[in-house]
């Protein structure tokens, strides 16, 4: 009898997880993050730099580097499978933040979407620049943890220091 209702319960736990939607905002996602979410990471730099410059240099880099790009990807050892990826940034400014939502929809034969997903696809990186002083500024990331690539380019594109773009072949 034991048996059977640990069984049950973890079929419940199972079934739960296949009724959840993706997170559907910028705002979800930085929530989901600090309350420790799976896989994620949360990572915060100081620079010198006004949060609008910031801003401005996210809104021009990310939508020469990042919005409506598409990456196909090959894999799955003997049987090959293609997923294709395309990517949208989103800027938004206030008198309080400047801020850069992206998000990645995947597609194609090899993808089952198990999620509800926003109509751009899920988000997967949030940055927040926030006003510290007149030419200083804190980022914070919110990310999954394996976005290494965008954290790089986020950063370099927050300080000024490097304005290319990331290889999104390397995701």
């Amino acid at each position: 009898m034991k048996f059977r209702v640990a069984i049950l319960a973890v079929l419940i736990l199972l079934c739960a997880g296949c009724t959840m939607d993706a997170l559907m905002s910028a705002q979800n996602w930085r929530e989901y993050i600090g309350e420790g979410g799976m896989m994620t990471k949360k990572t915060v730099i100081v620079v010198d730099r006004s949060y609008a410059d910031i801003g401005k240099a996210w809104a021009e880099r990310s939508n020469s580097c990042i919005n409506n790009k598409q990456v196909i990807s090959t894999g799955g050892g003997a049987r090959t499978v293609n997923v294709n990826r395309s990517y949208k940034a989103t800027s938004v400014f206030s008198k309080q933040r400047a801020e850069l939502h992206m998000q990645e929809k995947q597609f194609g034969a090899g993808v089952v979407n198990v999620v509800k997903e926003p109509p751009d696809g899920h988000f997967f990186f949030v940055a927040d620049a926030i006003p510290l002083a007149s030419n200083k500024s804190r980022v914070v990331m919110y990310h999954a943890s394996n976005r290494d690539l965008f954290v790089t380019a986020i950063t370099n594109w927050a300080t000024g220091k490097n304005m290319g773009c990331p290889d999104l072949t390397q995701m």
